[in-house]
């Protein structure tokens, strides 16, 4: 505006070269600096409205517009899991799925073919197979299934550990035995199974018993003359206030070719009536003798669990 004062400017030399849009002096814009700046503003807005074209669009609570917002992600800047990264995505779930029999599927597979899969892997040790599991003893040398539902005695494992620390005592024989600390030398089970909060009349067991070698069933005759010998001498001796009825015997044979005796009989006392299923195998020095019990009134009820008890048990 005219008269005001504009502010004081530096000198500028008569041969110093003029810029058109920097220069101290004023003068008039030729067409090659109109030329500039419509190419600068034209450049200027094509960057702007490329920004714009990348930019997310604000979000929206409609659905549609939040399903259009997340195809704009996917088609500006994300990036779809890789083929490779889904299959072994999907295969640790199955995984886990399977391994930790969840819903029971791994239980469902596995007893398609009636189990015969899970026992050659022994995969019925760890997931229930058609109701059952499989204790497995690599160590003695035996398998058979039981119940899923059935638990571990734990009272044997108890007892094992009182009996090693008293053979591992350093008293003197005679202090030993008057403390009850004498090594008898009874076979007892090395593990049992039974239903959960039961009394225990109801369990499967197991004992593997050294004897004397060379030893086998044949010597003892058929399977009905080891029975009848078994009842009268460790079942229900003479004078034991027991009756013991021998009920069947059978015999069979591995795929090893490992003997086995199987008897059923009944024992009968002032104080308990049992139903019983034996079965009987040697090898390596070592009686082994599975026993299935259970309370006489109970059995026809419970007989369909408890067969297939005695007949999976095996010698390894």
């Amino acid at each position: 505006m005219r008269g005001m004062l504009r502010p004081a400017q530096a000198p500028v030399h008569p041969l110093a070269p003029v810029h058109p849009f920097t220069s101290a002096r004023p003068c008039a814009a030729t067409p090659s600096a109109r030329r500039v700046q419509r190419r600068l503003r034209r450049l200027s807005a094509e960057d702007e409205q490329s920004r714009g074209a990348t930019e997310l669009p604000e979000r929206n609570s409609n659905p549609r517009m939040q399903a259009e917002e997340a195809t704009d992600f996917v088609k500006w800047g994300g990036t779809l899991p890789s083929g490779r990264r889904a299959v072994i995505g999907g295969l640790t779930g199955l995984g886990i799925a399977l391994v930790g029999n969840l819903g029971g599927l791994s239980s469902f597979l596995l007893s398609l073919d009636g189990g015969a899969l899970a026992g050659r892997l022994r995969a019925d040790v760890l997931i229930p197979v058609r109701g059952y599991r499989r204790a497995l003893n690599t160590n003695t040398g035996y398998e058979f299934l039981y119940p899923s539902p059935w638990l571990v005695d734990q009272r044997l494992f108890r007892r094992a550990a009182e009996q090693a620390e008293k053979r591992r005592s350093l008293d003197p024989p005679a202090l030993r035995a008057q403390r009850g600390g004498e090594d008898r030398r009874v076979a007892e089970p090395q593990v049992a199974y039974g239903p959960p909060g039961t009394s225990g009349e109801e369990n499967v067991s197991i004992i593997a018993a050294p004897i004397q070698s060379p030893f086998s069933l044949e010597s003892l005759g058929s399977a009905e003359e080891a029975g009848q010998r078994f009842l009268s001498t460790t079942v229900a001796p003479e004078g034991s206030g027991r009756e013991a009825k021998l009920l069947s015997a059978s015999e069979r044979r591995d795929e090893q070719g490992t003997l086995y005796y199987s008897i059923e009989f009944t024992v009968r006392s002032p104080t308990l009536y049992r139903h019983n299923l034996s079965v009987y195998g040697s090898r390596g020095g070592l009686l082994y003798t599975l026993n299935v019990q259970c309370p006489e009134a109970k059995f026809a009820a419970e007989e369909a669990l408890l067969r297939p008890i005695s007949e999976s048990f095996r010698i390894l």
